[in-house]
């Protein structure tokens, strides 16, 4: 048996993971994907999405298909919510000089700063439309920023030093377990550590990252075929 004893903490990747992408098709959720996730929480589990989307975009999924959860940890393991939506973890973000970047840069349109509270969690850009940002991009990630792309022109800066698992040693610090309780599931390089470092699934796609490939345990299609391994072991 794979799995320490008691409660488990189950971390899986949203895109990809969760959500399949094919080759020419719309993604899709595999069907028993929700039934199974439940189950694992009804047996006195844990359950955290761990993505590098950031709150808003993944809490609008998670409602639209009724995902029960725990835990969601966003932007590569920045910040953590709880299932009330209250943000439990989130590491110190480098407050930005917002009106000097707008000076420096003309490609910038808009800058706002994500807050809980009075403390800044990371910060969205938007750019002008046939202006370069390049310049901007490559000047935050030489400054260690993760900078992330979800629209067009839309961007994401968060916390310079981003890795899930530092959100999933929290959750499992918080939960009082061990290593051999938890479990990772992910496709892509940012789910590499998490991946290495506990019980682990990779992901097969039409795109897959062969170093989580080869460092996973098991090689699957998406969360719920996993499923199939990880209820034979709680």
């Amino acid at each position: 048996m794979w799995f320490g004893d008691g409660m488990k903490l189950l971390v899986s990747d949203y895109d990809g993971t969760i959500e399949i992408e094919e080759l020419f098709k719309d993604s899709y959720i595999p069907k028993g994907t929700i039934s199974n996730i439940q189950h694992f929480i009804d047996y006195g589990n844990k359950f955290m999405i761990a993505t590098a989307r950031p709150y808003d975009s993944i809490i609008d999924e998670v409602n639209k298909y009724g995902f029960p959860y725990d835990f969601i940890s966003t932007l590569n393991g920045c910040i953590i919510h709880d299932n009330n939506g209250q943000v439990i973890y989130s590491k110190d973000m480098i407050e930005l000089d917002i009106e000097e970047f707008c000076r420096l840069y003309s490609c910038i349109n808009k800058i706002e700063s994500i807050k809980d509270k009075d403390k800044v969690l990371y910060y969205i850009f938007r750019t002008k439309l046939f202006k370069s940002s390049r310049k901007l991009i490559k000047h935050l990630e030489s400054s260690g920023f993760d900078i992330q792309c979800w629209f067009l022109n839309t961007y994401n800066i968060a916390h310079p030093i981003s890795n899930k698992i530092d959100s999933v040693r929290f959750i499992q610090s918080l939960l009082g377990i061990s290593d051999d309780s938890v479990i990772t599931v992910g496709d892509a390089k940012d789910d590499l550590e998490m991946i290495k470092h506990y019980h682990s699934y990779g992901i097969v796609s039409y795109l897959p990252n062969f170093e989580v490939l080869r460092n996973c345990d098991v090689k699957v299609k998406s969360l719920n075929d996993a499923f199939k391994y990880i209820n034979k072991n709680i």
